[in-house]
């Protein structure tokens, strides 16, 4: 019975130069390896051997002491061949450590995995969310499975690892792939190894079964030479903006990197910087740089001035990098990149070129909201109620279902008759701070208009909550969604839907797409914001000293 070995393959990038260092040989030593068609050199380890770690348990307390708890040994290997004008690494064991990843082909394992393995026999995927902060997720099925059966959102997340079982007999019976990291359980000859690897590259340059052509629409960028041109770009963008200000044409600006409490009512740009800003301003921070620095480099924004969220009294509620900070997208050797939350995105430029085209189609709100110049966004939708008949303010009215064991919020504002049309229209309301703002917005829209339509229940306290708000008074009529507009109304944002981060763009698209399925129409209102709001800069309060009384 042949034996079987695992094997992690990995695959050189090209272009590397001959006298890069691209093993870790520090205590390995070298044999070379017979192999016909091929250089082939074998790098062992020099093996180490330690006690178990829960032995110091003990012995650290001189309990034990004449115990003999064994050794674990540690042991790897890395089989570098060079056949057929490519370059592979084998590594065995924790040989893996001895390898310089950023010199691997990227994606070489999960591509190749996925032309590998059965599409109707997946065990596994390991995918990482883009909706909001990334979340990382491991999904695995002790039965055969498609790419359907597993929770992933297409369109939104990344797909990093999957594993099933192989299509091709030569690669052994159960095949995965990690980004760099091919692994097989290989069951020939030594000899054989080199069509195994010729094969597996074959199934590298292969384009992808029509189940997984998703996969390429959105990945991670983790070269980092590609990373460091992306950054020098960003910074020469940046320093341009800086003097110049911003064009039309710039897709760079801020946004918080993660979700803020509501206690958060403005920003500080360096750490005993006493002003503070009710809006993100990507000016203000780099004029503090530059003024303080004299210039802008990468190390300003990743480590040196960071980015304050700060509370009414100005105490420190969040703290992020100025990096972490800024969201952009950059066109660059004819592929498009997005950075969000401190990472590089390359987008599959068809991908963008079909989420651009669904924004493109949807309308804009024909009713001019007024201009937002408040202190929190419940003051702006009571005063934009306050100053129209014809719009009622449902902000914070919860609607609970179920005895109080649910609850959802049915919109911010209802606008009876708006001049144009006769439709009603349900608005939502959301300041611009994040990603996963924009993300709860659309996801809000579509819950609300789905339990509008479904819930006898909703209904009727809606009405007998807001008589005389909604056209409907008989909450057993299901209404006709036709009749009813989703307006997502947002500020602190310079242009709709153009200046929308990427991925929320794929966020309203899902919505929209959704919200039309159910009959509603939908519209975009970009909300102004006011210059006096735009300018505004507040100092932190001064302390003043309270007079105790003089003893008695």
């Amino acid at each position: 019975m042949p034996t079987t070995t695992p094997l992690s393959i990995y695959l050189l990038k090209k272009g590397i130069n001959a006298n890069t260092s691209v093993l870790k040989l520090n205590n390995a030593n070298s044999h070379n390896v017979e192999l016909d068609g091929t250089t082939s050199k074998m790098h062992v380890q020099t093996p180490t051997s330690n006690p178990p770690a829960f032995a110091k348990l003990f012995t650290k307390s001189n309990q034990l002491a004449k115990v003999d708890f064994g050794t674990n040994q540690f042991t790897g290997a890395v089989l570098e061949l060079h056949h057929a004008g490519q370059t592979f690494f084998i590594a065995f064991g924790k040989g893996y450590h001895m390898i310089e990843m950023d010199y691997m082909v990227h994606d070489f394992g999960l591509r190749t995995a996925l032309n590998l393995v059965d599409t109707k026999d997946i065990r596994g995927v390991d995918t990482a969310s883009n909706k909001t902060t990334p979340l990382n997720a491991r999904i695995q099925s002790g039965l055969s499975a498609e790419v359907s059966d597993f929770p992933i959102d297409i369109d939104e997340d990344l797909l990093s690892a999957i594993e099933g079982l192989s299509n091709d007999a030569g690669f052994g019976s159960r095949v995965s792939g990690r980004r760099r990291a091919l692994k097989v359980n290989f069951k020939g000859k030594l000899e054989e190894l080199p069509k195994l690897l010729l094969n597996a590259y074959k199934k590298y340059n292969t384009p992808l079964p029509n189940e997984f052509k998703w996969v390429e629409n959105i990945r991670e960028v983790t070269e980092s030479t590609t990373i460091t041109s992306l950054n020098t770009e960003l910074v020469a963008l940046l320093q341009k903006l800086q003097v110049n200000g911003p064009s039309k044409d710039d897709n760079i600006y801020m946004i918080a990197p993660d979700v803020y409490g509501s206690d958060v009512v403005g920003f500080s740009y360096g750490a005993n910087n006493k002003l503070r800003s009710d809006i993100l301003s990507l000016q203000r921070y780099l004029d503090k740089v530059v003024k303080e620095e004299g210039t802008l480099e990468l190390k300003h924004l990743k480590t040196d001035y960071k980015v304050f969220a700060k509370d009414e009294d100005h105490k420190t509620k969040n703290t992020w990098t100025g990096y972490d900070c800024l969201y952009s997208e950059l066109e660059k050797d004819g592929k498009h990149y997005e950075l969000r939350a401190g990472i590089w995105y390359e987008i599959n430029v068809d991908f963008v070129k079909e989420i651009n085209k669904v924004m493109e189609s949807i309308a804009s709100y024909d009713v001019t909201l007024p201009a937002y110049n408040h202190d929190s966004e419940g003051a702006y939708n009571k005063d934009v109620a306050d100053n129209d008949t014809n719009i009622e303010c449902l902000d914070t009215k919860n609607i609970y279902l179920g005895g109080g064991q649910s609850r959802f919020e049915f919109c911010d504002l209802v606008n009876k008759d708006n001049g144009h049309d006769k439709l009603t229209d349900l608005i939502h309301v959301k300041h611009y701070t994040s990603s996963a703002t924009l993300s709860h917005l659309f996801s809000q829209g579509v819950v609300s208009a789905e339990i509008f339509r479904r819930s006898e229940e909703a209904r009727q306290k809606l009405y007998s909550n807001h008589k005389g708000v909604m056209p409907l008074t008989d909450p057993a009529i299901a209404p006709n969604a036709g009749d009813y507009r989703i307006v997502y109304a947002i500020y602190d944002i310079e242009a709709l839907p153009t200046k929308l981060p990427f991925f929320s763009k794929v966020n309203l698209k899902n919505a929209f797409n959704r919200l039309q399925l159910l009959g509603y129409e939908v519209a975009l209102a970009h909300v102004e914001m006011h210059p006096d709001k735009k300018a505004q800069t507040k100092i932190k309060p001064s302390k003043k000293r309270v007079k105790l009384p003089s003893a008695a």
